[in-house]
């Protein structure tokens, strides 16, 4: 009785393994801005650029995430591997790179079923001589991402937005 009651509830916890865990769902990346909490971004979207302390113009991204392995900064510490990102910020050509995120690893905060990554900057250095009736300069372009978990699952999704500064 004792052993079917402990296998039962072995059983209900799930996979142990984090791969596992993460398999458990389609993966998925979404697009979202703010510094703080995550407001979704869609295509067609304009974002606002913001002066950062250095001279240059960034846009706050935020991201979360389903089916990957978010990774912990124990990990990251002791050498494992955490998810990897890259974002590109590509103009409408898709011949001039207008800003990225450089790729690196972080941990996301959450799980596999719901992760979220707030407050990173998208750099943004290229922008059109030219603008617009009200003093706007306005970029659009294709956001490029890519993003990889220690298990080895990728999602790669892009976006046509503008970014306004």
């Amino acid at each position: 009785m004792h052993a079917l009651l402990v296998t039962t509830l072995l059983a209900a916890c799930g996979p142990r393994d984090p791969c596992e865990r993460a398999a458990a769902y389609e993966p998925v990346v979404e697009l979202g801005i703010g510094e703080d909490a995550f407001l979704p971004v869609q295509d067609g979207d304009t974002l606002q650029a913001e002066f950062g302390p250095q001279g240059g113009h960034h846009v706050w991204i935020s991201l979360r995430s389903t089916g990957l392995e978010p990774g912990t900064w124990p990990q990251l510490l002791q050498g494992d591997p955490g998810p990897v990102l890259f974002l590109e910020y590509v103009g409408l050509d898709d011949t001039e790179t207008l800003g990225e995120l450089d790729t690196y690893e972080r941990p996301f905060r959450g799980d596999a079923e719901s992760a979220e990554l707030l407050g990173e900057r998208l750099m943004v250095w290229n922008w059109p001589e030219e603008e617009d009736a009200w003093g706007r300069t306005v970029s659009e372009g294709t956001l490029y991402l890519t993003a990889e978990d220690s298990c080895g699952t990728q999602v790669e999704d892009e976006w046509d937005l503008s970014v306004e500064r």
